[in-house]
């Protein structure tokens, strides 16, 4: 598979980007689909408490380094 180059955007820099990445393969892995908003909400729960709290610390620990990459390539492509 080829990487494209992204220049860095706000997005790529908000770590809550990857928690809703992760919870939303999480809930929806395999196709799930779900009949009712009660029925999302409490697999969004269940997933959620699965996150362990050293991935979201690791996630919140990794902005200086987001921002020094992307000072450093002038709002240029980052490896986050």
């Amino acid at each position: 598979m080829k990487v494209l180059d992204w220049p860095a955007c706000s997005p790529d820099l908000n770590p809550i980007e990857s928690v809703w990445d992760i919870l939303a393969r999480s809930v929806y892995k395999n196709g799930k689909q779900y009949n009712s908003i009660s029925e999302l909400k409490d697999a969004v729960k269940t997933e959620w408490s699965k996150i362990h709290p050293s991935y979201l610390e690791n996630l919140s620990n990794s902005m200086p380094n987001r921002i020094f990459q992307v000072i450093q390539k002038n709002g240029g492509v980052t490896s986050y």
